[in-house]
């Protein structure tokens, strides 16, 4: 009896301790890797993720896995996921093209570093339905948008009741705030976001969001076009067409001075002639 109690006391520590390291190694490193929690997307949508991650995993390679358990989870390798790394905006971008239903689950955006790889995950729900025709679905019609230095630029998110930075703050119909950006309500189900009075540091990853989900948009801030670069320089310009005008009238009247001498002459003449008779 005492041998099996002391087996099973084993076997029960043994679950214990394997449910402590998986809580371990599921949350290391999820400070350090930033992204949005879920994404609902129609079948045959693409879709890009952006992964964050802080500056000291610039130079590591970057990868997106899958499985519910982060210790369990498998490389995704197929064709139509691509990852691409930004080192100058510390984010990489998992996108998945033509998304299929057996594509929903657990995803994990990590970094191959040595020992325990940080990560974060995401759980992605591709629907065979059309989700234009539910409200409470969250849609943007593109998932990037731009503008130049001191403009405006404005998304509209379907089903979306706040917007926010990522690892930032969010602003939306119940309050919040963020800096140069207004909300308005267009109707029932839309959020009109305006960025405005744009600067280059406003680039960056923002989302959409409700109670159950979030959509991704990346924003990207142009410099202000300089208009000097297309003026020719004054000193190797030629002269302006005002200018070319007066030098053509002058011309033409230098020209005729003369022969107007000459016919005001010939009439003063025959005036005179005239009086004299």
């Amino acid at each position: 009896m005492l041998a099996n109690g002391a087996q099973s006391v084993s076997l029960v520590e043994l679950f214990i301790l394997l449910l402590i390291l998986i809580f371990i190694f599921s949350f290391t490193g999820t400070q350090e890797i930033h992204t949005v929690s879920k994404i609902s997307v129609q079948k045959q949508q693409t879709i890009t993720v952006p992964c964050l991650y802080v500056q000291k995993y610039a130079n590591y390679p970057k990868y997106m896995s899958s499985g519910g358990v982060w210790i369990f989870s498998h490389y995704v390798s197929h064709s139509r996921m691509s990852v691409v790394d930004n080192q100058a905006e510390n984010v990489f971008t998992a996108t998945l093209r033509e998304a299929e239903v057996r594509d929903s689950g657990t995803y994990w955006c990590a970094v191959t570093v040595s020992g325990s790889d940080p990560h974060a995950h995401l759980y992605l729900q591709v629907t065979e339905g059309i989700i234009d025709s539910i409200p409470e679905w969250l849609r943007v019609s593109s998932q990037t948008v731009s503008g130049y230095e001191g403009g405006n630029v404005t998304i509209r998110c379907r089903g979306a009741s706040h917007w926010c930075r990522i690892r930032g703050s969010c602003v939306g119909r119940d309050g919040g705030s963020l800096e140069r950006t207004a909300v308005m309500c267009d109707d029932a189900d839309a959020l009109r976001v305006t960025l405005w009075q744009l600067k280059t540091e406003d680039s960056g990853w923002y989302y959409c969001s409700n109670e159950d989900s979030q959509m991704p948009v990346h924003v990207t801030v142009m410099e202000a076009l300089d208009i000097t670069q297309f003026t020719t320089n004054p000193s190797e310009s030629t002269p302006p067409l005002s200018a070319d005008r007066r030098l053509l009238w002058l011309l033409i009247l230098g020209a005729m001075l003369p022969i107007i001498t000459v016919c005001g002459a010939v009439m003063l003449i025959k005036a005179r002639n005239k009086r004299s008779t």
